[in-house]
């Protein structure tokens, strides 16, 4: 090999520096999976304690230890006691029951009406559509926790008329969502050819329109979940959502919120069990929204 040859290969290798780079760009590419795959273990750690409460928790969540208020961590109380000498860990763990069930139905009844209102109103389009998004608009041109309490005052103060108060707010979300991507999925050149081969509107949207917004559903079902997690633990804080002797953690921060002093452990575990549900839906959202810009642009 002559000396040319040698200073040729010594150019085109590849330097350390530049070596590092790529091995550190592969591990920033593989960092979402990673992040939502842990984000699905915590996800189905806390439904299965949420399910099995019964079984794990230590003592009964409403027997109170009148002789204990705020105990502080010990063998028998790993989480402490709350103002009445209940057992922080056992309340968490049947809070988290009410706690998943609340934005489950909000967001399952959102889904069945949002759902087919977007598609109604992004495919007929005309007087539908109108009707459908100023209905849409009129709702939203309240705020969402001011029109959720104001209908909590006229229905009662309880676990189901927050749900409902909370729904109402969410079902033009995913109206809005499904509609918008309806209309942007609607100009793409496989919907002209399907009507060119004269497939009717709902066929189309349908078959074809419908699969291929799902990702995008799917992601902003999660994201919504979080979301209405959240709007229901506001309210139950604010003592409009569920009430004694039913457990929620938005409950227990209102519950804890006298005694903060005396005993943070009462706020701090409610308020963790709920980031590290949040947190985790969140970054699945997102993953599952970045996947499918992938496969979008790889077509």
């Amino acid at each position: 090999m002559t000396a040319t040859n040698r200073g040729l290969d010594v150019l085109l290798e590849p330097s350390e520096d530049l070596r590092h780079v790529r091995y550190g760009s592969r591990l920033l590419r593989g960092l979402p999976k990673v992040v939502a795959g842990a984000s699905v273990i915590i996800l189905v750690i806390i439904l299965v304690c949420a399910i099995f409460a019964p079984l794990i928790a230590p003592h009964n969540p409403n027997v109170p230890d009148l002789l204990n208020p705020y105990g502080v961590p010990s063998a028998a109380h790993p989480l402490g006691q709350d103002s009445a000498g209940r057992d922080i860990l056992s309340r968490l763990l049947y809070g988290a029951r009410l706690s998943l069930l609340g934005p489950t139905i909000v967001i399952a009844i959102a889904f069945v009406v949002g759902v087919p209102l977007g598609f109604a109103a992004a495919y007929s389009g005309g007087w539908r559509d109108v009707l459908v998004s100023r209905a849409f608009d009129l709702i939203f041109a309240f705020p969402a926790l001011l029109l959720a309490i104001v209908i909590v005052a006229t229905f009662g103060t309880n676990f189901y008329s927050a749900v409902f108060a909370v729904t109402v707010t969410y079902i033009p979300l995913m109206g809005r969502v499904v509609r918008a991507a309806c209309l942007v999925e609607s100009q793409k050149p496989y919907v002209e050819a399907c009507r060119l081969q004269g497939y009717g509107s709902w066929r189309i949207l349908v078959l074809h329109v419908a699969p291929n917004i799902g990702r995008i559903l799917v992601s902003q079902t999660t994201l919504y979940f979080a979301y209405a997690l959240l709007d229901l633990s506001a309210l139950s804080f604010l003592g409009l959502g569920a009430q004694p002797p039913e457990i929620d953690w938005g409950g227990m921060l209102e519950n804890a919120n006298q005694g903060v002093f005396q005993s943070p452990t009462g706020v701090i575990f409610p308020a963790v069990a709920i980031i590290l549900l949040v947190v985790p839906l969140n970054f699945v959202a997102d993953w599952i929204l970045e996947y499918n810009r992938g496969r979008e642009a790889s077509r």
